[in-house]
């Protein structure tokens, strides 16, 4: 049973002490994003906005929303407001009644929240923060407040135990400022800031969804503000550190999807095939598609058995046709870009509380039929293995016995996008497994553990290496948090890319005479490439004691880029980038190696896997 949805959003833009700059955002941003979040259709949130209040007031609505939360609940809480730090660096966010000289006792403070965070029992939770912390800006633009602080340092530590997730998303980096929109509007009504701006036009047209299943992921929503704030000001960088098993769905898409997805490349081919019986073999895996829940998808398999309705064979025409005749009779919408129709407001800006130092403060609610625990599936939780149990063409094979086509179907691993956060007693049913021996594999806790005998390898000679892996269309992001405590010669485990024993590439935490980490590839059977080695006379070893680490592989169509973090750490650590033109579709995947003589087998410990489109 899904749990409540509940979002609180702090607006302050009135301040009382001269030295704080009055904001004209805040208020904008307040109802602006009350609305697309409120709207049964869209966020279906049931929404609080506390506008100029004092902090201790803030303080008491924060506490309610983090203390009153069961665990299937989701809890966003959104910032709009002057970012402070004090002398000794923490961050406070400004109060209506703040003095910069009393910031402990007038505004609210970081760690504040992240105590309200972790003694939470929600297991999802996302904070939202336009505010600025210092640095360098562009002429004529407002910004808000000064001072260098990492907002991300400040929301780091531990992490949120019981399986629970976190996500922090800011709208610029340490060193920068929030924007304001530019001024003031034509008709002089205050503006969303920009960071405020782009969270609403994702949210309300759709177009964060980026992978066109009809849904808003939190991934999805950041990499859309991310593009949307740059275009608008280059000075500004939205940042994030998130800490979350599986995908968290913010909002539904609130248009329908006007553009088919890309079929898997393999259907394509079987949909393609000269062969008849090949063809009819495409049409059930279709009707699968069209009756999903992947809207990008059902658009594109609606066009392709209207295709194949009209095929020169009547096998396949009439199967097509007997699909499309049961299929829901709503018409699919035209192709081609609508202009986007905005939900009207919730609350008008003139009728928005300001605060009196009491319990001001709007309270919106998304209808019973959307909101709540009576919502649907995806609403809830983090959705772990999204994707999980499904079975499409991966690959075919075509036998022809008496001129009958036999069509044999694979898993495969559908776009860009896949996660599994080991939920549950098994790994999830899209992972090919490569040298895995009895025993090799336990899921327990909410992590797989993986174990790799003693002479597993992967190089020019050897690929012995137990693997899990996953087929990835396109260009994405690959990572991995895993616990890895190598202490013998090239023992090591970590994340790779895998197109054959002649093409791949790996990131581990590796032991070679010091602990490292290392990034490794091959290319079309050419040498075994170190860019970092586990060996200390190596001038490009990169050493660390830390044995709990995110691993992450980026791959776009002309190179692969590697980077690595420990897990309290929120900086990434960059490796460099490899020139190499992999396949469109290319395995992601995780790897255990043990190449040390010593007849022990080596074990590590993987708390999620996860690919996200760039």
């Amino acid at each position: 049973m899904d749990g409540a949805r509940k979002a609180l959003i702090v607006a302050n833009d009135e301040y009382e002490h001269d030295g704080l700059k009055q904001l004209r955002a805040p208020a904008a941003d307040a109802v602006a994003l009350a609305g697309v979040l409120g709207d049964a259709e869209i966020g279906a949130f049931e929404v609080q906005v506390v506008r100029n209040e004092y902090a201790h007031v803030i303080e008491g609505r924060i506490e309610d929303l983090f203390s009153d939360a069961r665990s299937g609940d989701v809890l966003l809480l959104h910032f709009s407001c002057h970012g402070l730090k004090s002398e000794s660096g923490e961050l406070f966010f400004a109060a209506r009644n703040t003095r910069p000289n009393r910031l402990g006792s007038t505004s609210v403070s970081a760690d504040f929240v992240q105590r309200c965070m972790r003694a939470s029992r929600a297991r999802s939770i996302v904070l939202l923060l336009d505010c600025c912390y210092g640095g360098a800006f562009a002429r004529g633009v407002a910004v808000r407040a000064a001072g260098d602080v990492n907002v991300l340092d400040s929301f780091t530590g531990e992490r949120l135990g019981g399986g629970r997730g976190r996500a922090v998303i800011t709208a610029s980096s340490a060193m920068e400022y929030a924007f304001e929109g530019d001024q003031l509007a034509d008709d002089h009504s205050p503006r969303p800031s920009v960071f405020t701006s782009a969270l609403v036009e994702g949210l309300t047209t759709g177009d964060a969804d980026r992978d066109q299943d009809g849904w808003v992921s939190l991934n999805e929503l950041y990499d859309y503000v991310f593009d949307r704030v740059r275009e608008q000001n280059p000075h500004q960088t939205p940042s994030r550190d998130v800490e979350m098993q599986g995908e968290l769905y913010l909002a539904r898409r609130s248009r329908p999807v006007t553009a088919p997805a890309a079929l898997p490349p393999e259907l394509q081919q079987v949909i393609d095939h000269p062969l008849a019986g090949v063809r009819a073999g495409a049409v059930q895996e279709l009707a699968r598609l069209l009756n999903g829940g992947h809207a990008g998808q059902a658009l594109a398999a609606r066009v392709a058995l209207e295709h194949l309705a009209d095929d020169d064979s009547r096998n396949v025409a009439s199967a097509a046709n007997a699909v499309l005749a049961t299929a829901d009779t709503t018409e699919p919408p035209e192709t081609g870009v609508s202009s986007p129709v905005r939900p009207e407001p919730l609350v008008d800006l003139e009728e928005l509380p300001s605060g009196s130092g009491g319990a001001g403060g709007i309270t919106t609610t998304a209808t019973e039929a959307t909101a709540g625990s009576g919502g649907h599936g995806r609403w809830g939780l983090a959705r772990l293995g999204r994707g999980r149990g499904r079975w499409v063409a991966a690959g075919l094979a075509v036998l022809l016995i008496a001129s009958i086509a036999l069509v044999v179907l694979r898993p495969w691993s559908a776009g860009c996008r896949f996660s599994d956060g080991f939920d549950g007693n098994a790994i999830d049913g899209g992972w090919e497994e490569v040298r895995i021996g009895d025993g090799a594999l336990k899921v327990a806790d909410g992590s797989l553990d993986m174990s790799a005998p003693d002479g597993s390898d992967i190089n020019e000679e050897l690929q012995t290496a137990p693997k899990l892996l996953h087929p990835l269309t396109g260009d994405f992001k690959f990572e991995s948090d895993l616990t890895a405590n190598p202490q013998q010669l090239f023992q090591s485990a970590g994340v790779l890319l895998w197109n054959s024993a002649d093409t791949y590439v790996r990131l581990e935490r590796s032991y070679g005479d010091v602990g490292a980490i290392i990034f490794e590839y091959r290319l079309n059977g050419g040498p075994h490439t170190r860019i970092h080695s586990p060996m200390s006379t190596d001038p490009r070893v990169v050493t660390t004691d830390k044995t709990h680490v995110v691993l992450q592989l980026t791959k776009t169509s002309t190179s692969v880029s590697a980077r690595w973090r420990p897990v309290e750490d929120s900086q990434w650590r960059e490796l460099g980038t490899v020139d190499m033109n992999l396949p469109n579709t290319t395995k992601a995947g995780i790897a255990v190696l043990n190449k040390t003589g010593s007849a022990i087998a080596y074990n590590a410990k993987f708390d999620y896997a996860r690919a996200t489109c760039l």
